[in-house]
């Protein structure tokens, strides 16, 4: 886009989650976070100021499982270790997790399929992202 100055990563759960015909490929959290490699080199290499957004919780999804949830798990423990490489973390997992129950999206947040926010459950993510994007001073 021209004049863009800023990017927020955020991917969804779909390339985590099981799926239902076995030869479907489920990449590993390694694939995942090389693909993140690329995405961040790119937009650095355009200029771009890269602000990533942790996996949300997806616990109680048609799909969830305890593999998905280890590559959820690990995605989001690299984005962490690795924040000093990028300009911003949104730490959506955190906002958005169960009190008691953090890898399932906040009950009172989401549409009913652990997948989707509602409209409370995006002012908490909008509320979350807001100060690490406006300490980058995109406007």
């Amino acid at each position: 886009m021209p004049g863009a100055t800023h990017v927020v990563i955020l991917e969804g759960i779909n390339d985590i989650g099981k799926v239902r015909n076995p030869a479907d490929w489920q990449p590993p959290a390694e694939k995942l976070i090389a693909a993140y490699e690329q995405l961040l080199a790119r937009a650095k290499s355009r200029g771009l100021k890269v602000i990533f957004g942790t996996l949300l919780p997806y616990k109680g999804a048609a799909y969830a499982d305890d593999a998905g949830e280890q590559r959820r798990a690990t995605v989001n423990g690299w984005m962490r270790a690795n924040r000093a490489r990028f300009d911003g973390l949104i730490d959506f997992d955190t906002a958005m997790g169960e009190p008691g129950d953090p890898a399932t999206m906040r009950l009172s947040w989401q549409i009913g399929d652990h997948l989707h926010p509602n409209d409370a459950g995006y002012t908490t993510m909008a509320k979350t992202a807001f100060p690490v994007i406006r300490a980058q001073g995109c406007r």
